[in-house]
């Protein structure tokens, strides 16, 4: 009996410790990229009805990058605020090492993905955004 508790426990801190090392680091990078994401195109949505010219990838682009540094100076006040050598400290950095490269890669690669379909337009006869 004492042998199978020891198989139960051993099972039981193996799922803890893949849940907690492989599942919830995705769906925090999940969240954040749902999160932004929104963001970015209720911007680029709200930008494109107003102005017709708009070109979307540059605000959707552009509203990444602003969630990037407004998220890096908001958590590195918090870093500075808080008292040397704590956990929460260590955490938000480590939040900002591993959760702002999201948006930053997110916003480029659809500034670039924009400039190619706008370049392609352009070659086929087509004009830009709006124009």
């Amino acid at each position: 009996m004492k042998e199978q508790w020891k198989k139960v426990r051993y099972w039981f801190l193996m799922s803890l410790l893949t849940t907690v090392l492989i599942f919830m680091p995705m769906m925090i990078f999940f969240t954040v990229y749902c999160v932004m994401n929104f963001i970015c195109s209720l911007v680029t949505a709200v930008v494109v009805s107003f102005d017709n010219s708009a070109k979307p990838y540059v605000w959707f682009s552009g509203t990444a990058v602003f969630i990037t540094i407004l998220l890096t100076v908001y958590m590195a006040g918090d870093i500075a605020a808080a008292e040397p050598g704590s956990w929460t400290a260590a955490g938000e950095f480590m939040a900002i090492i591993l959760l702002m490269p999201i948006p930053l890669i997110t916003g480029l690669r659809t500034y670039r993905k924009g400039k190619r379909e706008e370049a392609e337009m352009l070659q086929n006869g087509g004009d830009s955004y709006g124009e």
